[in-house]
């Protein structure tokens, strides 16, 4: 029992980081529906099968700071590391969505290949 027990811990999320994932998936959806729920929960599971939660707030810190303006925002945006670290973690999401999502009805913002993501300014331009 206790071999399942650490094993289950041992890429678990805070239930509060999970809920803000699936609150912040389901915006970027447009979407309160029980479907988006359960597509962005199914999407933090897989994630979360595939990244420690250090891991996990390591990435979420390097996509968010990327715009940030000024010497500091070169760590997060122009480093090797950071373009590794958001590659993978886009890769990983990016399959996760996938998986998650029926007939590709994934969120809004979604990763490129240059490690940028597309979305609300994208549309802007249809």
């Amino acid at each position: 029992m206790a071999l399942f027990a650490s094993e289950a811990q041992a890429n678990d999320f805070p239930t509060v980081d999970r809920v803000l994932f699936i609150e912040e998936c389901m915006a970027l959806k447009n979407s309160r529906k029980y479907e988006t729920l359960y597509s962005c929960a199914c999407t933090i599971d897989k994630i979360a099968a595939h990244l420690s939660y250090d891991e996990f707030v390591e990435a979420d810190s390097y996509v968010r700071m990327r715009n940030a303006r000024g010497e500091r925002g070169g760590l997060f945006r122009s480093s090797d590391k950071a373009r590794e670290i958001r590659k993978r973690y886009f890769n990983i999401k990016d399959q996760a969505e996938t998986a998650c999502f029926p007939m590709g009805n994934k969120p809004i913002v979604a990763s490129t290949d240059n490690g940028a993501e597309k979305g609300a300014e994208d549309k802007t331009g249809e």
